[in-house]
């Protein structure tokens, strides 16, 4: 039997290695989904105008009108449950003391920079030029409501956005 070069090995290694740390982080993002809190959120475009944008729809979250308490470093949006199942959850205030977390249903965990939260890991959804464009449409016209998976540390992962109806 010949034995592979050792270049071809390592090369073989390597491409290895790299499906791993793909597959890793597929089921890592899979885990946060099947694991976390479902919370929906209500949400609108951030600029449906925009003519050059791609295949997302950007967003822009009741809660960030909120005041943010000064300074750096995670900012907690305090969250109260709806009476019905599948209703919206309430936003109530923005704090950095986790000694409030206890008077919260659940909360969402973002970084800010003086006095602004910083909402890039829930404030883009992709989808395609035609369902991005039709959603833009809808949300401008009705709002709508952000599905947001919390893990148990209040880290946001955005599932879905439908409009209002």
């Amino acid at each position: 039997m010949k034995q592979l070069p050792r270049r071809m090995l390592w090369l073989l290694i390597v491409i290895a290695l790299q499906v791993l740390v793909l597959l890793g982080a597929v089921a890592l993002h899979g885990a946060r989904l099947a694991d976390g809190m479902q919370v929906r959120v209500e949400v609108r475009p951030l600029d449906p105008l925009d003519p050059v944008r791609g295949s997302y729809s950007a967003l822009t979250y009741p809660f960030q009108q909120l005041p943010v308490p000064a300074g750096t470093g995670d900012a907690y949006v305090l969250l109260v449950r709806p009476a019905a199942s599948k209703g919206i959850w309430k936003t109530t205030r923005v704090t950095d003391d986790i000694g409030d977390l206890k008077d919260a249903d659940a909360w969402i965990k973002l970084p800010r920079n003086d006095r602004e939260l910083n909402i890039e890991s829930i404030g883009t959804y992709y989808a395609s030029d035609d369902r991005s464009k039709e959603l833009d449409s809808q949300l401008a016209e009705s709002g709508g409501v952000a599905t947001l998976s919390l893990n148990r540390d209040g880290h946001p992962t955005l599932v879905d956005v439908q409009a209002s109806d």
